[in-house]
């Protein structure tokens, strides 16, 4: 039996003309998606340009979205990043985060042993 299923979409995160998250616009993206029916939430992938977030930002990012959802879908987390030991890091904060699973890109521009 899979632990999720349904409809996941990548949730975009919007941005103020200086590139700072727009934490109201984002809540009311959320809550349009939750309203929709979605069975969980992507948060943090390449919809949400989380390549251009640095660590505190990515994790308001998150808890935002846990805090906004409460508890009502599984939140799924991109932890994308070139290198494994990033990744890692990424993980372990999208678990302390409230974040139900992770999302794991295979590391690129480094090759892997």
């Amino acid at each position: 039996m899979p632990l999720f299923t349904g409809v996941v979409p990548p949730v975009v995160t919007p941005l103020h003309s200086d590139f700072s998250v727009d934490f109201p616009s984002f809540t009311r993206t959320i809550e349009n998606l939750l309203d929709g029916g979605v069975h969980g939430l992507f948060v943090l992938g390449s919809t949400s340009e989380v390549v251009f977030h640095d660590e505190a930002g990515r994790r308001a990012i998150l808890e935002h979205a846990v805090k906004v959802n409460n508890g009502r879908v599984p939140i799924f987390a991109g932890v994308i990043d070139p290198t494994t030991d990033r990744v890692i890091n990424h993980a372990k904060v999208a678990r302390s985060a409230g974040a139900d699973a992770v999302v794991v890109t295979a590391p690129f521009y480094a090759r892997t042993s």
